[in-house]
Formats: C-alpha cells, structure tokens, sequence
C-alpha cells in the first residue's frame, strides 16, 4: 500500500548513514514524481523524507544531497507546498525546515534566490502567532536570515565561513528588498518583542541585527525598521535581559537566579544581547542623517541615553 511505501521511505530516510545511498539510488526522482502526484498520502511522507534527507549533518555530504534536490528539479515543487491549501501543519513545517537547510550553502543559497522563495517564506512568518505553528516561523525565519546574511556585504561577526554567496550582485541586492518590501519586518520585531526567551526570540533578534546592517543609499532600511518598532523591541530586550545575563554570568549565579525562565544557555542569552545591541546601535547610527530627526529614534534615542530608564 501507498502508505506502507511512504512509511518506509520516512523511516530510511531518518536514518543518517542511509541518506546519501537513497540518494544514489535514485530516491530524489521517486519523491519528486510524489509531489507532482497532488496525492496527500504521497506528498506527506515525500515532504518528511526531504527534510531529513536536507538535514544530514556531514557538511560535504549534504552538499552533495542539496545539489541533487536542485538538480531533480524539486526547488519548485518544495516551493508551491508552502501555499498550498491541501496540505497540513506537517507538511508546511517540513518544507519550512527544507528551504532553511538549503539556504546554509551558498550555492543552493543562490538557487533558492533564484526561485523567489522569499515570496514564499516571509507569509510563513506569520506562523508565529500560533503557539503550535512556531516551528513554521522559526525555520521560515532562518532561512530569511541566512539569505539576508548571505546578501550582506559586511555581515556581523557572527558570520560563518560559507556565507560568502554565489548569489550575483543584482540578485544579492535584490534580496533585501524582497524581505524589506514582502513584509518580512514586521513579524521580526513582534517575535523579538515576546517575553518568552526563546530560539525564537533569538533567531528574530539576530535577523533585525543583519538587517539593520544594511546602508544602501537607495533604500530606508534603518528607517523603515524604526517605523516598524524594532527600536522598541529591541530596547526592551536590553532593558530585560541585560541584569538577568550579569547574573548568570555571576561565578555564584545559575539559572534559578533568572526572574523569567529561559530554554537558552548563558552564551545564547549573552548573544542575543549582543545581536540587539549590535541592531540598536546600527538604527542609532544611520547612514542617511535625514533618519537621525525622525520621532522614533529621537524617542529611542534619550530613552536609551538615561541610565535610570534602562
């Protein structure tokens, strides 16, 4: 039976050293027929295979099983699943979760651009609002990042070794005006804005701060960013986080010294307070001096400039 098939392929697929000889063997073409056959029970189980086939975890290996998923033509179909109607929560987070580890190397990075997945990605976003959807978000948002990051010529010192992209200068450009003018912003400060510290909340913060790297004379972005509330968010991530970071960096401290609880360790709290300094400090000092008058950043200007308010 269909179902049967599709079980075993999930199961094959989820075993790592299997990967790369289904792969061999011709699986891609196989998954790639099941997602043109518009049938629920194939496209599932082809969608979850995917997924595991993108997220092996040798570096040069899933190279390799990247290139052959561009190669078999599957970007577009992978593509037309996240807008689907017919398809459910398991199967948007699987291709959420595959266009996020297709965007890691430059060279899938570039062909994912070429798709225009960031069409695609930006509304899965919203997800974020839904406690049970977060996942969505947080793969879609990743992937945005790794694009944004890819895109940028200075990246922060966060950056990766392979986020030099093969992605042209026209297309890189191009990039960050998807993401500035799909929406993208706007659910990056909501989820950076949650109380509720998690990769989540991370993921968001670091994406504003490599956005707000942006200086390119022909676009607002810093200034769009403050419109949006980052500015806002971002400050009340500092003004939160920074006492809790100081005491569980402490010799004595530990995580029960904490006044909200967190799943982050204490350097993934201390680098989301870097991301958010690193941000906040770019909206703060923007390229085009026509940004420094507007009421926004006045305003998040003298609050952060008052020691007794932070």
């Amino acid at each position: 039976p269909k179902y049967t098939l599709g079980t075993l392929v999930e199961q094959m697929c989820a075993v790592d050293l299997a990967r790369p000889i289904a792969v061999r063997e011709g699986l891609l073409k196989v998954l790639v027929s099941w997602m043109k056959s518009k049938d629920r029970e194939k496209i599932r189980p082809a969608a979850t295979a995917l997924r595991d086939l993108t997220s092996t975890k040798d570096k040069y290996m899933a190279g390799w099983i990247h290139s052959q998923i561009v190669n078999e033509g599957a970007l577009g179909l992978i593509v037309e699943l996240s807008v689907s109607q017919t398809v459910g929560h398991d199967v948007r987070l699987g291709v959420a979760q595959i266009l996020s580890s297709l965007c890691v190397a430059p060279h899938t990075r570039a062909a994912v651009v070429e798709a225009q997945c960031i069409n695609y990605l930006i509304p899965l976003l919203w997800d974020h609002v839904d406690p049970s959807s977060q996942q969505v978000a947080y793969a879609a948002g990743t992937a945005l990042l790794q694009l944004a990051e890819g895109a940028m010529t200075h990246a922060g010192v966060h950056k990766s070794d392979n986020m030099n992209d093969a992605v042209s200068p026209d297309k890189r450009d191009s990039v960050i005006n998807d993401i500035l003018e799909g929406g993208a912003v706007g659910p990056f400060v909501a989820m950076a804005a949650s109380p509720d510290r998690t990769k989540l909340r991370a993921m968001s913060i670091e994406a504003l701060r490599v956005i707000s790297e942006d200086t390119n004379p022909a676009r607002s972005t810093r200034l769009q960013l403050c419109e949006d509330g980052a500015a806002e968010s971002l400050g009340s991530v500092l003004r939160d986080d920074v006492v809790d970071v100081l005491r569980i960096l402490n010799p004595q401290g530990t995580h029960n010294d904490l006044r909200r609880s967190t799943s982050l360790t204490a350097m993934d709290m201390v680098k989301e307070v870097h991301d958010a300094l690193c941000a906040l400090s770019n909206i703060l000092e923007p390229a085009d001096v026509t940004l420094a008058s507007t009421p926004s950043l006045m305003f998040s200007k003298s609050r952060f400039e008052d020691p007794e308010k932070t």
